[in-house]
């Protein structure tokens, strides 16, 4: 992610290593300029001497100059890829200023999204918890449902109610505790499930609902279900 100061500044970044590049091509091309004229300088020199064959004189002042100017050449542009990066950091520091502002302005902007999509969250949150109330409404009403039926059947016979095992236990429809029940289904959001998801982590079924709008409880379903999206 940039911004337009910081890609001035990058751009200028970009110009400088350029100019870098070329001189460094330049000279690369010289180096193998002056290698092969000293390979054949040095060559003649081997022949007299290994086979006596004299050498030309003419050839070998020319190769001494070409080796000579190329070396020159070689040492004129290493001196300047050493200055324009001894100024590099000089010519780039008028620059921070400006990408300091925009760097502060643009996390501005983003902590507002951050902020308000926070705010999304929270209501999510709320919305969340007015519905688990709405479950609680609904298993109290169950559970005075079969208290009732309790209290009535042990008018009849308690023993035969006992024997029978009507008793539905405290709670006549089974709701998943906090966080999780037997089953796996996360119903509470843990600091830890917080911290993950800011830090861009979600389980499974956390990722399967937002790819596909599917809820699955089941955590090995969910990963057996996300490899097949990702087909």
């Amino acid at each position: 992610m940039s911004y337009k100061e910081l890609n001035a500044f990058k751009k200028k970044v970009a110009g400088i290593n350029e100019t870098i590049a070329k001189l460094e091509g330049k000279k690369a091309k010289y180096e193998e300029k002056r290698n092969k004229a000293k390979a054949e300088h040095e060559g003649l020199l081997v022949a007299e001497a290994v086979l006596g064959k004299e050498a030309d004189d003419k050839t070998l002042e020319k190769l001494r100059k070409e080796i000579a100017a190329c070396d020159e050449e070689i040492s004129e542009i290493g001196g300047r890829i050493v200055f324009i990066q001894s100024k590099r950091a000089e010519s780039l520091k008028s620059y921070l200023p400006e990408i300091r502002e925009g760097r502060d302005r643009e996390i501005d902007l983003l902590k507002r999204e951050a902020d308000a999509t926070f705010q999304e969250a929270r209501k999510l949150m709320c919305e969340y918890l007015l519905k688990l109330q709405e479950v609680g409404r609904v298993r109290d009403k169950a559970n005075k449902l079969h208290h009732d039926f309790v209290y009535h059947a042990k008018m009849v016979d308690p023993e035969e109610y006992n024997r029978n095992h009507w008793n539905r236990g405290d709670d006549s429809i089974v709701v998943p505790i906090l966080f999780e029940d037997a089953a796996g289904i996360k119903l509470g959001i843990r600091e830890a499930d917080q911290k993950s998801a800011l830090n861009g982590n979600v389980e499974p079924h956390v990722l399967l609902y937002s790819l596909t709008g599917e809820l699955e409880s089941d955590l090995n379903i969910a990963r057996a279900k996300l490899r097949e999206v990702a087909k």
